[in-house]
């Protein structure tokens, strides 16, 4: 298990050179929306333009997910979210960054994303995974890979041991 949204886009140059099977964060998120949420849904992408730029969360989702992300502008607060001077790499979970990743948030609600990928392992010490994320009036859903993929991995130990 490779807890890191980034580095995926290695994920199929390395399988060949294991012999077990890597549980791919990526393919688990988009199945856990899918089951959880549905086939079709919009989805945003909050992640590193890294991530964002490579598309691996975009091959993961094709045919399951309509997945969306930040115009240029909500791109760089996301980025600012994560590295900039008061961003979570830094050790913040409060203030520019939190307001940052909001922006991003209610941006892509307004382009429909209903449920929104945290795809940063460290955007979910800003906000947490939850169904009732509130935007405005309303509310969006946050998923967590890093999450998702615990849960899948502790799920696999224990039906290995059965």
């Amino acid at each position: 298990a490779i807890p890191c949204n980034t580095a995926h886009a290695y994920v199929e140059r390395l399988q060949p050179h294991l012999s077990v099977p890597i549980v791919n964060m990526l393919t688990e998120t988009v199945g856990h929306i899918v089951s959880k949420y549905g086939k079709g849904t919009k989805v945003g992408l909050l992640a590193t333009s890294g991530t964002v730029e490579s598309r691996v969360y975009h091959d993961a989702a094709e045919g399951q997910l309509e997945l969306i992300t930040p115009s240029p502008d909500f791109q760089a607060m996301v980025m600012d979210a994560i590295y900039g001077p008061a961003g979570v790499k830094a050790g913040y979970t409060q203030g520019p960054c939190a307001e940052s990743l909001r922006a991003a948030i209610e941006h892509l609600q307004s382009k429909g994303a209903q449920v929104q990928i945290l795809g940063c392992t460290e955007l979910p010490l800003i906000f947490s995974q939850t169904d009732s994320f509130p935007v405005g009036s309303a509310e969006v859903a946050l998923v967590d890979p890093t999450d998702v993929l615990a849960k899948r991995c502790v799920q696999l130990a224990t039906s290995a041991k059965a």
